[in-house]
């Protein structure tokens, strides 16, 4: 009978485990950052005690660029900057 891991994947804002969803002992899915979220994805492995095994992606928001900001030397557009994605 084949173990499923149920334990051992970090919560985390913008990560999506999806595809750790349901995964038994032996194999192997990737965590990505989803959304308003940036990073790299990781790798977790189901270890045969069920439980995940792996450092997860760091994401962090993606941020609004002033250089798609209209240019107008009468505009002061500086609270803008670094203003997430999603806070807006």
């Amino acid at each position: 009978m084949s173990v499923m891991c149920l334990r051992g994947l970090p919560t985390a804002p913008g990560v999506d485990y999806g595809s750790c969803v349901g995964l038994v002992a032996g194999k192997s899915c990737n965590a990505t950052c989803t959304g308003a979220y940036l990073g790299d994805n990781a790798t977790y492995s189901c270890r045969e005690d069920g439980a995940f095994v792996g450092s997860g992606p760091t994401c962090r928001k993606k941020t609004c660029s002033m250089d798609s900001l209209p240019q107008a030397d009468s505009v002061n557009f500086s609270s803008c900057e670094r203003v997430s994605v999603d806070d807006m």
